[in-house]
């Protein structure tokens, strides 16, 4: 019998959805920071709460286990990617004129 990939792949899951809901948090943060009455206040709430959240998901998807916690991260730099691609693709397509 070959090993369980089950928790693996769920770990990588897990990483990806973690991240893009951090930085999907971190798109919406900056978009309202020009609006916000305390801009650093938000920016400074917005960053713990993403983290707490980040890293408390990571630690309890990946049970303490070594590959499991690589796999979180490996899928959360996936989810950076897809950001930044997405991010680009739209910049690209609505520049910011000033």
């Amino acid at each position: 019998m070959g090993p369980d990939l089950g928790p693996l792949a769920l770990a990588f899951a897990a990483g990806v959805g973690l991240g893009l809901l951090y930085f999907a948090g971190l798109w919406l943060t900056v978009r309202r920071l020009s609006a916000s009455p305390r801009p650093v206040l938000l920016a400074v709430a917005s960053m713990a709460v993403r983290s707490l959240a980040l890293v408390g998901g990571l630690a309890l998807v990946s049970g303490g286990r070594p590959e499991r916690w690589a796999l979180c991260l490996v899928g959360f730099l996936l989810a950076r990617g897809i950001a930044v691609w997405s991010t680009r693709d739209r910049e690209r397509r609505h520049p910011v004129e000033g």
